[in-house]
């Protein structure tokens, strides 16, 4: 029997559809948040498009008062994670003459009618009896709310930004999102604080996007290295009131770590894909990484490949933790945690989007931007000198290299053993190396002795009969730790060879290599993904492959179905059994 809910409406029982749950919680919204009673308001109400009743229904209208002739407000609603239904909902308010609608997945996107076919983003609905200026009444920081699917906030900006000729979308709404982390960072410390992010519905777009574009300004001398001095906003006032209004309600630093990285990969590419080869790592996999190597608060972590920082985030989230629980004191606390950012977390990338996205992640988790850098970590010769002197002596490395490409440049290969096929002395140079070889090189050369390296490589390095002095340089650098193969459908649908987590400890010069050691070795049955990429959560079967059962409410890391948390936990044992001196 399906299971079933009361609507509040209608007084009976339904079905409960995702779609009906994010329905009834906005119906009590407006009923407890807005004082509008269930007399007003109605659902599945048909609309009248010209002469006919349209087939679709609105899924919550609400009306004046309850009499129930003028409608007031339009709510089209979706389930978590669905992003369509917007023009859906413009159509209806273009019939009815309605000026207010809501579009809505769970996080509701607020829409006031200017004219036929232009629409804007505003901060709320008014309440019962209030108008069109009451709903701007100054935010505060306790007004804000976190956010559960900012990629589908983004997308819908894109759409209106893409009517805009000749604007990078990326980094446009880039710059918005900077400057609203600016605001919070800077002026958001009370619950009180008044945010300065804020558009006025009843102010001119002109004034409205002046606004935005002075904190911009600000944004960028207080945090450099990030934007260039002289760039500027350069979306029209209409396209930047939009974004920014769209962001206006959601607190994001107070937001959930996966949902923040998510959206910035999406941004960089819609395919969460780069043109140079570089694709994003499942945060199962990164949290599983990083639990494994167990980063402390004197050591230092380096990503040579960080893309939007994933791996540094996660990092930091670890030790943070750590912090918080050795000191009572909370602001003691974030005060060692910001020195830990600032310090000790490294990350290069040769991709300049992902090099700002990486920075504006590290400012969200403690401001930990000033060492992202934009380089090519493979070719040290070209690092300037203030990179040379902060990528040394690492102590924890985790990294994921780009797997498409060969380097071909011989002034960069012969800068590394592997390139004479660990002979040096042979002098015989091969004309070309993949990046994974020529990165686990570099990784060792910049760890510390007694350093560790969590690094993902093609399963072929492993087995193929080819590449027999890859193993034999990794036999003798490093006590290898552990080997997790990853299931097939990991890094799905970006890339389709088999990969393996190596972990890595590099050798002292006093440590005695012994021939004969145990490895912890182990193979994901579970990744969390299906044939298509999807992610497939626990209580969803595959069946030829395809996930099978509906997504949970709320869907984060931990509803993810994948074993890696029970082989990051054997893999620990296994570690303070031999006595490592990480645990």
């Amino acid at each position: 029997m399906k299971e079933k809910i009361t609507c509040l409406i209608r007084g009976k029982e339904v079905v409960k559809t995702p779609e009906e749950i994010v329905r009834q919680d906005f119906i009590a919204e407006l009923i407890e948040h807005h004082n509008y009673s269930k007399e007003q308001i109605a659902v599945e109400v048909g609309i009248k498009m010209g002469s006919t009743i349209h087939k679709k229904r609105a899924d919550i209208v609400v009306y004046e008062d309850t009499k129930k002739l003028t409608p007031k407000i339009i709510i089209e609603n979706k389930k978590k994670n669905r992003i369509d239904g917007l023009d859906q909902l413009h159509s209806y308010m273009n019939a009815t003459g309605v000026i207010f609608g809501v579009w809505t997945n769970g996080d509701p996107v607020f829409q006031l009618k200017e004219n036929v076919n232009r629409f804007r983003v505003i901060s709320n609905i008014p309440k019962d009896g209030e108008t069109l200026e009451d709903i701007d009444n100054p935010l505060t920081k306790s007004d804000l709310r976190k956010i559960e699917d900012l990629v589908s906030v983004i997308k819908d900006c894109e759409n209106e930004i893409a009517l805009q000729q000749g604007v990078d979308f990326f980094n446009e709404i880039f710059k918005i999102i900077f400057t609203k982390l600016y605001d919070e960072k800077t002026n958001l410390s009370k619950d009180t604080s008044k945010c300065e992010f804020r558009i006025k519905v009843t102010d001119s777009h002109k004034n409205s996007a002046e606004t935005i574009k002075k904190l911009f300004s600000k944004a960028k001398t207080k945090w450099k290295g990030i934007f260039d001095d002289n760039e500027e906003i350069k979306l029209n006032n209409y396209n930047t009131t939009y974004t920014a209004s769209a962001l206006e309600n959601y607190h994001l630093i107070g937001s959930n770590i996966d949902v923040i990285g998510t959206a910035f990969e999406a941004m960089v590419n819609p395919d969460f894909k780069g043109e140079l080869g570089q694709y994003f790592t499942p945060r199962q996999v990164v949290k599983a990484c990083v639990e494994m190597l167990n980063p402390k608060e004197d050591e230092t972590v380096f990503d040579p490949a960080c893309g939007s920082g994933g791996f540094l985030v996660y990092a930091l989230d670890h030790v943070y933790k750590t912090i918080e629980q050795k000191w009572d004191n909370p602001v003691e606390a974030i005060s060692q945690q910001n020195e830990y950012a600032q310090r000790k977390i490294f990350g290069l990338d040769y991709d300049p989007r992902l090099v700002k996205v990486c920075k504006a992640y590290m400012l969200i988790w403690g401001d930990g931007r000033s060492n992202i850098y934009w380089k090519d970590s493979i070719d040290s010769d070209a690092w300037d000198s203030q990179i040379k002197q902060s990528i040394k002596d690492i102590d924890i490395i985790f990294t994921n290299p780009p797997f498409s490409g060969d380097l071909k440049k011989t002034e960069v290969l012969s800068q590394f053993d592997l390139s004479y096929k660990g002979d040096p002395s042979s002098n015989k140079i091969q004309n070309k190396v993949t990046k994974p070889i020529l990165m686990l090189e570099q990784c060792y050369k910049v760890l510390k002795p007694g350093g560790r390296l969590c690094i993902v490589l093609p399963q072929g390095i492993l087995n193929n009969l080819n590449d027999d002095y890859i193993r034999d340089f990794l036999k003798d650098k490093f006590r290898i730790l552990g080997i997790v193969g990853l299931e097939q459908n990991t890094f799905k649908p970006f890339t389709t060879p088999k990969t393996s987590l190596l972990f890595l400890q590099k050798y002292k010069k006093t440590d005695i290599k012994e021939e004969n050691y145990e490895v912890f070795i182990a193979t994901s049955k579970f990744s969390g993904k299906d044939k298509r990429g999807n992610n497939v959560y626990e209580g969803q079967e595959l069946i030829k492959g395809f996930r099978v059962g509906k997504d949970p409410e709320n869907a984060n890391i931990e509803d993810i179905k994948t074993d890696l948390y029970e082989i990051s936990q054997e893999f620990i044992k296994f570690c303070k059994k031999q006595n490592l001196d990480f645990f």
